[in-house]
């Protein structure tokens, strides 16, 4: 594949691993020095459940499971038959916990050093793959160098439940570069290594299916016309791993409750342009992210306009490629623009999450390409020196600019009262930033900073019952019965048929010496459920006390 930029004299092949590699290693330096104090966290969030939490992720006995189930991060099981937790199919992801759990136990350390470590294989691979394509290495040093320091991917190196992502990227780009290596050499085993990292990273998540679209680019960039070129007998490998895969993943899920509520939602595509222009924002000017985006985007006649559009420009540039021979242009669009279709909400599931900034760590791989493009060619059309040096001290302060800010960033996940104090923060509409952090509040014994943020949650979203419920726990425990007894009635009114709401409105009365009163809210919990024990021995012991006074 031609690229767009000069080749560097007498490299008419990259020699990745026998070459001169000090820029790879130099890679893997730099992800530990700006991931480096991501080490230090703990486990967030997702975290506590799929790991912590998680019976069915750490026994031996379990391994084989990961297979035939469902990918379930909440659940204590993995017993296919009787849980629908979740309506996704990623059992790599849940090998690499329960390899993790059992080898390591419980300490986050190596779960995140697990994490750097696929961080700095992306950015080498990465590296290689663009040398190999452009045949420019200064070219791929700098497209690996602002794709990693950019801190829009921390929430997926930082984060151990965004070994999803990573994971699904690392193996995509694995499988890209050894497809490429066969393509020049016809060495079967790099082959057999592709079809297998595309088959790991179908199991790591779903947005691995833009493979092939990103495999017949290259394909197309690569034969200039030439349709002999694009078609080989060895694609039917590719296509038989994909139809294992999906057959694999309908066997699991076909009674999942959760996966029958997927539907596709064709009016998402007018909604490609907005997000796509977000995420562009965040990619370049990365200063104000946030853990948690509530923006709601819908589809109007300039967004599908523009919209379908965006979605033709990658085939129009890779046409025009053949006459510019220009491909990195064209290659970047595809990767950024095709690359995140699967994060654009064709597809609606029930977790109702729209944006974020883990949707793009594979597709704005394409925009550090296409950065780092426009860097090597403009300073190769500056002739002065001072112009050309002052370019270059421009990219640094960027590049330190990003480096910085994901260091800074890396420290937004250390534990769940920095993640979530920080989501509320930059996300004050939403529910789950301030209930939660209202939770660790509550946990730190900061009952004042707790009811604050219970009452924002139910300002938000007043019909929540855990809300109303949590924050009359709260008053119960610092001894504010009558308070506490307010939030369990507006309970009670949200979820009359629950019995525990009434068995703490008893609870209150029973604190304040109102026994009668008491004993009326314990019966009206026994009438929810004859079998709730907790409301029927503080039943008994009040009925036992008042014989023993008579």
């Amino acid at each position: 594949m031609k690229s767009c930029v000069s080749q560097e004299p007498g490299k008419n092949r990259p020699a990745f691993l026998l070459g001169k590699y000090w820029m790879a290693l130099a890679l893997v330096v730099l992800t530990f020095a700006v991931y480096g104090n991501s080490l230090q966290n703990q486990f967030v969030f997702d975290d506590l459940y799929a790991i912590n939490h998680n019976a069915g992720v750490g026994a031996w006995a379990d391994l084989g499971k990961v297979f035939v189930t469902n990918y379930q991060p909440w659940s204590q099981s993995l017993d296919a038959e009787k849980n629908n937790s979740s309506n996704y199919y990623r059992p790599i992801i849940l090998l690499s916990f329960g390899l993790s759990k059992l080898i390591w136990g419980q300490n986050p350390f190596p779960f995140h050093l697990t994490n750097v470590i696929m961080m700095a294989l992306l950015a080498v691979f990465w590296y290689a793959l663009v040398w190999d394509l452009s045949s420019h290495r200064w070219l791929a040093f700098l497209a690996s160098l602002l794709y990693l320091l950019n801190p829009i991917h921390t929430e997926v190196v930082a984060f151990i439940n965004g070994r999803t992502d990573l994971t699904a990227a690392l193996f995509i780009i694995g499988s890209l570069y050894f497809y490429w290596k066969w393509r020049k050499d016809n060495k079967i085993w790099r082959l057999i290594v592709s079809v297998i990292s595309w088959l790991v990273a179908l199991g790591s998540k779903e947005i691995a299916v833009v493979f092939p679209v990103i495999l017949l680019s290259m394909e197309l960039l690569q034969s200039h016309g030439r349709k002999k070129n694009i078609w080989r007998f060895e694609h039917v490998y590719y296509l038989a791993i994909f139809l294992l895969f999906l057959t694999a993943r309908y066997l699991v899920l076909k009674n999942n409750l959760y996966w029958q509520k997927d539907i596709l939602d064709f009016s998402a595509i007018g909604t490609i342009a907005p997000k796509n222009w977000r995420y562009l924002k965040l990619i370049l000017w990365p200063a104000d992210l946030s853990t948690y985006y509530t923006e709601v985007f819908k589809a109007g006649l300039s967004g599908w306009i523009g919209s379908l559009l965006l979605l033709a420009l990658p085939a129009v540039l890779i046409y025009l490629s053949r006459k510019w021979k220009d491909v990195i242009v064209a290659f970047s669009s595809v990767l950024f623009l095709w690359g995140s279709l699967p994060a654009m909400g064709l597809v609606r599931n029930t977790s109702n999450v729209e944006f974020g900034e883990r949707f793009v760590f594979f597709s704005s791989l394409g925009i550090a390409l296409l950065l780092a493009w426009a860097f090597v060619k403009l300073i190769g059309r500056i002739k002065q020196r001072t112009w050309k040096y002052a370019t270059i001290v421009l990219l640094v302060i960027y590049g330190s600019f990003l480096g910085y800010k994901t260091v800074r960033q890396n420290r937004v996940w250390e534990s769940d009262h920095t993640l979530f104090r920080e989501m509320a923060r930059t996300s004050p509409q939403s529910f789950l930033a301030h209930f939660n952090l209202a939770n660790e509040y509550a946990k730190r014994r900061q009952a004042d900073s707790a009811i604050v943020h219970y009452q924002k949650a139910m300002e938000i979203r007043p019909d929540n019952i855990d809300a109303v419920n949590n924050l009359g726990v709260l008053y119960f425990m610092m001894g504010k019965y009558a308070q506490a007894e307010g939030e369990y009635k507006k309970a009670a009114a949200l979820s009359p048929r629950s019995p525990v709401v009434y068995y703490n409105i008893g609870l209150c009365y029973q604190q304040r010496g109102l026994v009668r009163d008491a004993s009326h809210w314990y019966r009206l919990a026994l009438e929810k459920d004859p079998f709730f024990r907790p409301a029927g021995s503080a039943l008994e012991f009040i009925e036992n006390d008042s014989a023993k006074e008579k």
